[in-house]
């Protein structure tokens, strides 16, 4: 998911919502994004920041 990966949210400490990535991935499903996100939580390649709504991209932080 290369919204993780955007330099606008790179250097955000709390990281994103699933809204946020939703709003930015119109094209698909927003059930389907919801559940790609959990895989990659699962994955251990996105985790949660401040609760359980704040993704960040081990990547990134």
């Amino acid at each position: 998911m290369s919204v993780f990966h955007d330099p606008a949210v790179i250097d955000l400490e709390h990281g994103v919502t699933a809204e946020y990535v939703i709003g930015h991935l119109k094209q698909l499903p927003e059930e389907a994004i919801r559940t790609v996100i959990q895989e990659q939580v699962d994955a251990g390649n996105v985790y949660n920041t401040i609760d359980d709504y704040h993704y960040k991209s081990v990547m990134n932080g």
